[in-house]
Formats: C-alpha cells, structure tokens, sequence
C-alpha cells in the first residue's frame, strides 16, 4: 500500500513530465480516478502506483521516469513522517526511526539495513511488491532516501556508489 499523499504528488510530478491527459489515461489504466487523489488521509494499492508509472513511462518512452520523478519528490509530502525522520538529532537516528515508522506510508513494506565489512546497504523489502513497475518505483525511492541523508551531511553529500537491491526475503 502507499499513502494518499505520496499517491498525490507523483500524480502532479508526472503531470509535469507528459500532461494531464496522459496521466488520467494512465490513472483509469491502474484502476484510480482523481477522485482519490483529493482523499486527505488513506491508502492506495503499490500495485496502481507501479502501474501508473510504468504506463506514463511507456507512453512518453522515458525508461528512467522513476527516478526523474524521486529526484524532484518533495520529501515533506510525507508529512508527519518525514517530520519525524528529520526532527532525528543524527542520520542513525533518522534511518532507524523512518525504518520502524515506514509501515505508516508503505503498510506491508519494511526498509531493511545489511551491513558488510566496509558498508552499509539499505533497502526496501519486496517480498510481494514485485508488480509492473517496481523498477520506477524502487529506482524513485533511492533518491528520496539521498534526501533524507544530504539533510544530515550537507546537500553536496554524493554516494560513492548506489546499488539497487530487491530484497526478496528479511
């Protein structure tokens, strides 16, 4: 499931990248209407959201429009949540509260942390979320979570490197 409010803005971000009538093609494609996107408080299936980006992407023949649209995703669409996130004294903190708390956005999905000899890798569990377009979506998702650490280290803070992980199981 996906919040309202994450459902809302990534209606308005595809809008400005292939229109209005596309998007409400790709919306009655995925099974929504505008209707829900006036909703103040609610949940939408991960399955529609994923379909409504990979049907806008086809149709405008972006292959990287989930993560054109992370990129400009205003993190305090989020609301409380992302209150919560970034109100953290420290990016552990921050990191460890948005895992415990992501299942108020993403019921049924949980953020998971693996650490190697030399790093960390953080990612979201798929167990069930492999639908058509995930790959919009978790490509989208990487770039959400860059805000969340540049707000911590600074907004020249770069990666080394970004690794795009399913995880299939905990």
């Amino acid at each position: 499931m996906v919040t309202i409010r994450e459902l809302a803005h990534v209606v308005e971000l595809l809008e400005d990248f292939a229109g209005a009538s596309t998007v409400t093609d790709a919306l009655q494609v995925s099974g929504l209407d505008r209707s829900v996107l006036s909703l103040k408080t609610g949940f939408a299936p991960y399955a529609a959201e994923g379909i409504l980006v990979e049907t806008v992407a086809r149709a405008i023949g972006d292959r990287l429009l989930g993560a054109r649209i992370g990129r400009r995703f205003d993190y305090a669409r989020y609301g409380a949540y992302s209150s919560f996130v970034l109100s953290a004294p420290d990016l552990a903190t921050a990191l460890s509260r948005g895992a415990r708390a992501f299942l108020l956005i993403h019921p049924g999905s949980e953020i998971v942390f693996r650490q190697t000899e030399s790093h960390v890798v953080i990612g979201r569990s798929a167990v069930g979320l492999t639908v058509m377009g995930h790959r919009h979506l978790d490509e989208g998702s990487l770039f959400v979570l860059i805000t969340v650490v540049r707000h911590f280290l600074g907004d020249t803070w770069r990666p080394d490197w970004v690794e795009l992980l399913i995880f299939a199981e905990k």
